[in-house]
């Protein structure tokens, strides 16, 4: 075998190479991944981790068939700050002691999928003391 999927052949005593059209025979079959299922998991804005484990792949595996069907996969939603800020006031006005993770569900259901760190500015921009208002301090004991 001269590379892989090209064997030597002798022919009359001459040699001559024949690329042989074979599936690999060798290794793990091939995971086949339908691109429109693919696809539909991702427009769902599923983690590729529990994606991965639904179709009963390794990421790496999930990764190599988006690059193969070339499909355009963002995590997060392009968005300018002002438009995060602007959408965490709205969330605010309606729910004023709402904090980082009901800001970011809020934020979800309406379609921005933002960085944690991105929401976190906006609302310390909005209120820079709101956070330190939801602090409570220590409960006093009597010893």
């Amino acid at each position: 075998m001269v590379g892989r999927g090209v064997h030597e052949v002798y022919i009359n005593g001459g040699s001559t190479d024949i690329e042989l059209i074979s599936y690999r025979s060798n290794g793990r079959p091939k995971t086949a991944i339908g691109k429109e299922q693919l696809e539909a998991f991702l427009k769902l804005k599923i983690p590729l981790s529990k994606i991965a484990s639904a179709l009963h792949v390794s990421r790496p595996t999930l990764y190599k068939a988006i690059r193969d069907y070339n499909i355009n996969y963002k995590c997060f939603s392009d968005v300018s700050e002002a438009e995060i800020r602007q959408a965490v006031e709205v969330i605010r006005r309606s729910h004023p002691n709402a904090g980082e993770s009901m800001v970011m569900g809020h934020l979800r259901a309406r379609g921005f999928h933002v960085q944690r760190s991105r929401v976190r500015s906006a609302i310390h921009h909005n209120n820079p003391n709101g956070p330190m208002s939801r602090f409570h301090p220590p409960i006093r004991r009597r010893v």
